[in-house]
């Protein structure tokens, strides 16, 4: 009976695959960090956003108009049908408008489209558009 101490080592197609789809999943990773993830309406670049306080201070002129504000997001409803928008002491609930808030976590730093409606007692916010920054 003959031992073999070595044989030579062929990699089959399954193994030369693992490394190539590996390097691939991390390019792809890679590829999405740094970038601004956008979701619903697309928010203007080029409107100057408007401060919540501003908006708070006087809902009625402002009511039916839509605004762009930018700052952070404080906490999220785990089923996704709100958020908490704030602005230095200033914070608003904000309501989704035909989007899903997949992925939008508390500390987030967001460009908003948003739509104002004044009512008698309270304030509404109409998310559009959102940008994480």
């Amino acid at each position: 009976m003959r031992i073999r101490v070595f044989e030579q080592w062929r990699p089959g197609r399954a193994v030369v695959a693992y490394p190539i789809v590996a390097l691939a999943m991390v390019a792809g990773i890679l590829a999405g960090c740094g970038k601004a993830r956008a979701m619903g309406a697309a928010v203007p670049a080029d409107w100057k956003p408007v401060a919540l306080a501003e908006v708070l201070g006087a809902p009625k002129a402002w009511s039916g108009k839509s605004v762009v504000l930018e700052g952070e997001v404080s906490w999220v409803c785990p089923e996704g049908c709100d958020f908490t928008y704030t602005e230095g002491t200033k914070s608003v609930t904000v309501y989704p408008r035909d989007m899903a808030l997949k992925g939008l976590k508390k500390g987030a730093k967001i460009r908003m489209l948003a739509q104002v409606t004044a009512g008698k007692e309270r304030i509404v916010v109409n998310a559009l558009g959102i940008v994480r920054l």
